[in-house]
């Protein structure tokens, strides 16, 4: 792995994203996902917060969490 990868790793740290189905939350988790983080997504029902969680995880194959006020 190249050093400037293994520098800004996020392997195994959990993130919790207030607002994460948003456009904003969305890049954010997208950002901690793509550096092996954990994104822990928590927004409004309507924003659909477990949806956005799967498709992210499908996407980058790291376990995404949604969960909604």
């Amino acid at each position: 792995m190249n050093s400037i990868y293994r520098r800004f790793s996020l392997q195994g740290r959990l993130a919790l994203i207030t607002g994460g189905a948003g456009l904003l939350g969305l890049k954010h988790a997208e950002a901690i996902s793509s550096a092996g983080g954990i994104p822990i997504i928590v927004d409004i029902p309507k924003t659909e917060p477990k949806k956005v969680a799967i498709q992210l995880s499908k996407k980058w194959k790291v376990p995404v969490y949604g969960y909604d006020l």
